[in-house]
């Protein structure tokens, strides 16, 4: 019935190639099937493209590269912290090497937040089971003392890898947040507008 937005590469008759994008439609006629078909040369935009991703690449490398030597400095500074603690015996001091410690994980935190929304959309989004996501999410913390009342059954989404880090920051949230909080609730409903994913916790 019809084609749109294929592209290829068109070979002139002396062997070079252009590349263009197809857009074809079969109409149907008394006299038979006709074809209309639009080409369109797409050499700039696949230069364009390219130039793109190339500084892409390098951004990310860059970005990957900082955050490294950041996180490298943060850790040597908390270990000459942590010294300077057994080093030094006035109160005052040890109170403000904790308040540098607050500060110091601030910065840790940031990085690491801003390396997971640089690869947020880099990576093709997939079917995730959510019971399974959320409890490798908590694995990573201390959810030992907080009941889960899972209402997911075999729930699957199409999403973003990053799926479980979503979950993992919202958990922490609950440890750090959710004063006295014993349990979490994980459920869901189907509505006009899609699915609806709810996270409540006791705290």
């Amino acid at each position: 019935g019809y084609v749109r937005g294929l592209e290829i590469d068109y070979t002139h008759p002396d062997g070079t190639l252009q590349p263009v994008e197809i857009n074809a439609t079969v109409f149907r006629s008394e006299s038979g099937d006709v074809i209309l078909t639009l080409c369109r040369d797409i050499t700039e935009r696949r230069r364009r493209n390219v130039t793109l991703q190339q500084a892409r690449n390098k951004l990310t490398l860059l970005n990957a590269v900082t955050f490294q030597d950041i996180q490298t400095a943060a850790f040597s500074l908390a270990a000459y912290q942590e010294l300077a603690k057994h080093v030094v015996a006035d109160p005052k001091i040890h109170k403000y090497l904790d308040k540098q410690q607050v500060f110091l994980k601030k910065i840790v935190d940031t990085l690491d937040f801003s390396r997971n929304y640089q690869e947020m959309g880099i990576h093709p989004p997939r079917w995730q089971n959510i019971q399974q996501v959320f409890l490798f999410a908590i694995s990573h913390l201390d959810f030992l003392n907080i009941r889960q009342d899972l209402h997911v059954d075999n729930l699957e989404v199409f999403a973003d890898p990053l799926l479980e880090k979503v979950l993992t920051n919202i958990m922490q949230n609950v440890i750090s947040h959710g004063v006295h909080a014993t349990a979490v609730r994980l459920a869901y409903t189907e509505g006009s507008e899609g699915l609806r994913l709810t996270i409540e916790d006791n705290g």
